[in-house]
């Protein structure tokens, strides 16, 4: 077993702790980062919760940067990425989708939480792009996979429908 690790966005996660928030003043945002143990835990676990959030993040702001070569160095050779109906296989097809269709959309990811378990990862993100003439913002969940340093698999759900056919 592995601690479980969870971050927030502190932008996203404003709360008035039990209290109403008086008008005329604003509510601080409380950041949350901490790790929960589990049993049997060793203290291993705890750099490879570091190292699984350290990747994830990394990825997030390779995406943010546009970068596909950056994005793909934290991808292993065979990464599987799946959206709706969508299956996107290895960094040849990874490379033909952000290359050939996503940048051209201007997406930007904002993490809201991201928790860590072993070599697992879940985040909900804010995810806004350019759909046509308008900017578009809607939730996400993302589901990493990672092993040996490098994400095996992403699997994310959107707000409402998740295909990428927008593409066609």
């Amino acid at each position: 077993m592995s601690a479980i690790s969870i971050a927030a966005h502190p932008a996203d996660n404003v709360e008035t702790h039990g209290r109403p928030a008086a008008d005329d003043q604003p509510v601080p945002p409380r950041r949350y980062a901490y790790d929960l143990p589990m049993a049997g835990d060793s203290p291993d676990d705890a750099g490879a919760v570091a190292s699984v959030r350290a990747l994830v993040l990394e990825h997030v702001a390779a995406f943010n940067a546009h970068s596909t070569a950056r994005l793909l160095a934290g991808l292993a050779e065979d990464a599987v990425w799946v959206t709706g109906q969508d299956v996107v296989r290895d960094h040849g097809g990874l490379r033909e989708l952000f290359d050939d269709w996503l940048w051209s959309l201007d997406p930007e990811l904002t993490v809201r939480t991201l928790v860590t378990q072993g070599d697992r990862a879940a985040a909900e993100l804010r995810e806004d792009l350019g759909v046509g003439e308008q900017r578009q913002s809607m939730s996400i969940a993302v589901f990493f996979e990672t092993d040996a340093g490098l994400i095996r698999s992403v699997k994310v759900y959107r707000e409402g429908r998740a295909d990428l056919d927008q593409r066609h």
